[in-house]
């Protein structure tokens, strides 16, 4: 007995480049895709053009051990994640709540910015646990500096690239 099966298949227009909590506005010209802006911004900060485009395409990610050990000299670096949008917004859900002394950091004189304000900073990545990299928007809502957490006792976040376009240049992505 032979089975014949028939398949009805619709072919739509599906963006590449929206992932699937991102909502197509239309788009522009060129053909390039418009998204709504709301799927671009994480806890109310509009994540930098430049980040979300290399997270799409598929460069944010980990680079090698000594490119880390570059641009993040003053930390290990064994277990280091760069977050996709999905992952960013998971784990900055409850960053908005933080309180813990050790996470928001402490101002010092010899490192800047050497503390952090949750409602004004983003988490993109991390170099393993407890050792943070964010976006912090204080100075710039639309060109933040990328900071990162110091891991030792007396943590202190510290400026490592004035913001996104350059640290992807230093990591090599």
């Amino acid at each position: 007995m032979a089975i014949t099966i028939y398949y009805h298949i619709t072919i739509t227009r599906v963006p590449s480049s929206a992932d699937h909590r991102g909502h197509v506005q239309g788009y522009g010209p060129d053909g390039e895709v418009k998204l709504m802006s709301s799927s671009n911004k994480i806890n109310g900060l509009a994540l930098p053009a430049a980040l979300i485009e290399a997270i799409r395409s598929g460069r944010w990610v980990v680079p090698s051990e000594d490119r880390l050990r570059a641009v993040f000299p003053l930390e290990p670096t064994s277990h280091a994640a760069f977050f996709s949008l999905d992952s960013m917004e998971r784990e900055n859900k409850g960053w908005l709540d933080e309180s813990q002394e050790f996470y928001l950091g402490q101002k010092d004189a010899s490192v800047h910015p050497g503390d952090i304000d949750p409602a004004q900073s983003v988490v993109i990545a991390d170099l393993g646990p407890d050792r943070l990299i964010a976006l912090d928007y204080r100075s710039s809502q639309e060109k933040p500096t990328v900071v990162y957490l110091t891991g030792n006792e007396q943590s202190r976040w510290i400026e490592v690239a004035p913001d996104v376009e350059t640290i992807l240049g230093l990591l090599g992505l």
